[in-house]
């Protein structure tokens, strides 16, 4: 990882200053020579005797000035490699998106004296997007490390959960065991329920746990070195209890949430994974109807709980009065678990196309988190689709703000505009932004990340004045001030929906007609709608809900031709 590192910081160097500096091993550095010295060397120990280079924590960060050397350098597994990007961004680089990196000219490469030790308080960090799962190296830029981001040796490794999630039917599968063992399987009502999408565990039932451990155990043996395992719950909806046996009942009632039976029967298994691997973890939910944190018992040291917002109002900061509920589920199990991990929402998963104003939270959300010392995030974005509303910049801005929460989230984002968008345009963004949000929370309606389309918060005045700038930033793009491409992904999903509202609510548009520049009619639906459409193909993956979507709008379209 430090040869790559050094080979990185060779080759941004030569960018930026046009030069070639030589790649050098310590042992063929000359004696009182003067260097960037990248990697817990022994050259840096010595230049810096009072740190204790192999002391520095998981992926934090060492830059510093000492007698004419530069020390970039860090803890496992990526410390280096981070400080070597924090040394790049401070000369100006910039990896704004997958497909765009700013670097700068210089004529001089300097530096002012670095004095620089910082140790992230996110140990996994993982917004969930699409550019970044699909780009290891541009992952790694953002300084970010979770499952999905599958980093190779050279960039520090993979963080891989042997499961990830909702793993109990892959540990008790349906089709191994409910035949003979169906009181393994969660009692609805007077039958035992095991369809493998929805269905849980009969947790009270002490030979189901012995096998759930079992088969944990086997499941880690297939792996050479394994470090985190998921044993969780499966997936459900809001109104679903989990097993409704007298025996589990009564564990309920004892804990005062089901959530105290899961982290039973994880604790046994865990406890049993620490004898045998005593470096991996076990990954477990606090999700629908476990999220309420249980009395009577505690996770184990080697048990990390993932507790999920699915519920929460997404245009509201965790802690507000609106999310009184998650708050308290939150404080109460970060009082009781010695790892806690969140798993937060932030896109549309009914369309991603579709506007989706909710940046405002979120650096007081990863404010809240860390002060509580929350120590791994999985911000679930929109994952399979590159087009989501704002992707690149939420992408961006979420990298940077779970590297440093107390980071100027402001700041952040006058640079990304000015920087990625162009000072003429970043005004404009800017002001895109304010709007929407502001509608959001004037809207005073529960913002989920289930929002089938915007009429319940986007009125059509606001609508109307949204397309105005998208005008103006397009004529910007003819005056050359504006990338055109950069434009079309920023203005899909206001022109999508305003395509939809004219196809769907013809009448309430001609009502408001004075809020438009001008209204297409029926035949101007089909063009428009295969002009956006051909944009979407532009930028594969697209998910079939965004699919269903533009069919069911060319179908409309279609009728009216």
């Amino acid at each position: 990882m430090e040869e790559h590192a050094a080979r990185e910081l060779q080759d941004y160097l030569n960018r930026i200053g046009g030069a070639t500096l030589p790649l050098l091993r310590e042992s063929a550095f000359p004696a009182g020579g003067k260097a960037l010295l990248v990697g817990p060397s022994r050259s840096a120990a010595a230049l810096l005797p009072e740190t204790g280079l192999q002391t520095l924590a998981a992926d934090e960060i060492l830059l510093r000035t000492v007698d004419g050397n530069v020390i970039l350098t860090g803890g496992p597994d990526r410390g280096t490699l981070y400080a070597v990007y924090e040394f790049l961004e401070r000369l100006g680089v910039r990896w704004w998106t997958r497909e765009d990196t700013a670097v700068p000219r210089l004529e001089v490469v300097e530096t002012e004296p670095l004095d620089i030790r910082y140790a992230p308080p996110l140990k996994i960090r993982e917004p969930h997007y699409f550019a970044a799962n699909s780009d290891p190296e541009f992952a790694s830029h953002l300084r970010l490390n979770g499952h999905f981001f599958d980093l190779p040796p050279e960039l520090g490794g993979h963080d891989a959960y042997i499961g990830f999630v909702h793993t109990f039917p892959g540990l008790i599968p349906k089709e191994t065991y409910f035949g003979q063992h169906p009181e393994w399987f969660e009692l609805r009502g007077n039958e035992r329920y095991a369809e493998p999408e929805t269905a849980q565990l009969c947790l009270s039932n002490p030979e189901l746990r012995r096998e759930l451990t079992a088969n944990a155990l086997a499941r880690l043996r297939q792996y050479r070195d394994p470090r985190l395992i998921s044993i969780s719950q499966n997936d459900s909806y809001a109104e679903e209890q989990g097993c409704e046996c007298p025996e589990c009942q009564a564990l309920n009632a004892y804990y005062g949430s089901p959530s105290g039976a899961v982290l039973m029967a994880v604790n046994e298994a865990a406890t049993a994974i620490a004898r045998e691997y005593p470096q991996v973890q076990v990954d477990t939910l606090a999700y629908r109807y476990t999220r309420t944190a249980p009395h009577h018992i505690q996770p184990e040291p080697n048990v990390i709980v993932r507790l999920c917002s699915i519920e929460c109002d997404l245009s509201k900061p965790l802690d507000a009065p609106e999310n009184a509920a998650f708050r308290d589920d939150f404080l109460a199990w970060s009082a009781i678990a010695p790892q806690l991990s969140i798993w937060h929402y932030g896109a549309n998963y009914s369309n991603a196309l579709a506007p989706f104003p909710n940046l405002r939270s979120q650096q007081r959300d990863l404010q809240f988190l860390a002060d509580h010392g929350v120590v791994s995030l999985f911000f679930h974005g929109a994952n399979d689709t590159y087009l989501a509303d704002l992707a690149d910049l939420r992408l961006w801005l979420l990298s940077k703000l779970m590297w440093d929460p107390g980071v100027d989230m402001n700041a952040l984002m006058d640079e990304f505009l000015n920087g990625y968008y162009g000072e003429a345009a970043a005004p404009v963004i800017r002001e895109y932004l304010e709007l929407l949000e502001d509608e959001v929370a004037a809207s005073g309606r529960p913002f989920t990340c289930y929002q089938p389309d915007t009429t319940g918060w986007l009125s059509l005045p606001t609508l109307g004045r949204a397309l105005r700038l998208m005008d103006q930033l397009e004529s910007l793009v003819r005056d050359g001030k504006l990338e055109q491409r950069r434009f079309q992904r920023l203005a899909l999903p206001v022109r999508f929906v305003f395509l939809e509202t004219v196809m769907t609510r013809p009448d309430e548009v001609r009502a408001h007609a004075g809020s438009f520049d001008r209204i297409p009619g029926p035949g101007e639906w089909l063009p428009l709608l295969e002009e956006y459409s051909a944009i979407v193909s532009e930028y594969p993956p697209v998910h079939l809900r965004e699919e269903l979507y533009i069919n069911r709008l060319r179908e409309l379209a279609q009728a009216r031709q």
